[in-house]
């Protein structure tokens, strides 16, 4: 073996290995600052363990949890680690489950691996250990073997909605009603095991949250949500004869329209950017660039991004020849 051919095999291993080094130092950082943000799902998780109402209307856990009982069960193994360990397990979980996204749609390539895991949403997204990694997965799923990981997408966060749609009109009428199943059951399941009488209280938690949450994450105006949401829309029903096209759409109208946008929501422009872009290539240099940027900064460039994969991911060679005169 030539140096150049070893050098093609180790060096993007190294790579590889220099960015999981990479992450595992993040999750330290915001350990020692006090950022890992999983104390109250586990909380929420042990008070289902023990028996207790996820949605107590006074006390301890009140209005903490705006999550759906389906998410406090998936959580539930993690308190048999102490309780530092279950919070970098979780953040570990949360960055597998984003490379096995990419997985799922066909990306094999080491180097657009490390750049994901140097990229600000998937280090934001592990350091809370937020559910939006498994709606990641999920969606990535949903577009290799159809609705049914949507509907599940859909129980534990309703912002992934716009897939459902997408099934509908790249699949049929059939691959929408099993995720509209899926999803109820995936929502009345649960449910029905803790019993129905806190519904009422998690849904004045959950838009109370929601609603301070839109304070704090500098959300986008209702009238450029409704704009943005129908263009891209519109974008899923134009492509729908090129799935992966009206799939990158999906996934801009899933960000639009979401009540709350936080940055680590972004992290799912990584599954249409994987497989419209499956090599490594200048449009993956976008999610290093996120850290020069700030919130609405980092959105630009996301919405950008989609809308490019959305329109087949041209290159200015293509392009330039669209706008020749025939």
């Amino acid at each position: 073996m030539t140096l150049r051919a070893a050098a093609q095999k180790i060096v993007p291993i190294a790579l590889l290995g220099a960015a999981a080094a990479y992450m595992v130092a993040r999750l330290i950082q915001a350990d020692h600052l006090g950022l890992l943000a999983l104390d109250y799902k586990l909380a929420a998780a042990q008070r289902l363990v023990d028996g207790h109402t996820l949605y107590p209307t006074s006390g301890v856990g009140f209005g903490d949890y705006p999550y759906p009982p389906i998410w406090a069960m998936v959580t539930t193994p993690l308190l048999v680690l102490p309780h530092l360990a279950a919070q970098y397990a979780a953040g570990i979980l949360c960055t597998l489950a984003v490379l096995a996204a990419l997985w799922v749609v066909g990306l094999r390539d080491p180097w657009c691996y490390a750049i994901a895991l140097f990229s600000a949403p998937l280090t934001l997204v592990a350091t809370v250990g937020n559910p939006t990694a498994f709606i990641t997965l999920l969606v990535a799923l949903s577009y290799r073997f159809g609705s049914a990981p949507a509907g599940i997408a859909v129980a534990v966060k309703l912002y992934p909605w716009p897939m459902l749609l997408w099934g509908l009109l790249t699949r049929g009428r059939r691959d929408l009603a099993v995720g509209v199943l899926v999803m109820l059951a995936a929502v009345l399941v649960p449910w029905a095991l803790i019993g129905f009488d806190g519904i009422e209280h998690y849904l004045t938690v959950s838009r109370t949250i929601t609603d301070q949450a839109r304070q704090d994450s500098g959300v986008l105006s209702p009238p450029v949500q409704v704009a943005l949401t129908t263009v891209a829309l519109a974008g899923m029903w134009a492509r729908r004869d090129r799935p992966a096209d009206s799939f990158a759409f999906a996934t801009l109208a899933m960000l639009t329209a979401s009540p709350v946008l936080w940055g680590f929501y972004l992290v799912t422009a990584l599954v249409p950017l994987a497989i419209q872009r499956p090599r490594v290539s200048p449009m993956w240099l976008v999610p290093l660039a996120f850290w020069g940027f700030g919130y609405y900064g980092r959105l630009a460039l996301t919405f950008a991004l989609l809308a490019w994969c959305g329109l087949g991911a041209p290159t200015l060679r293509r392009l330039s020849a669209a706008t020749q005169p025939s």
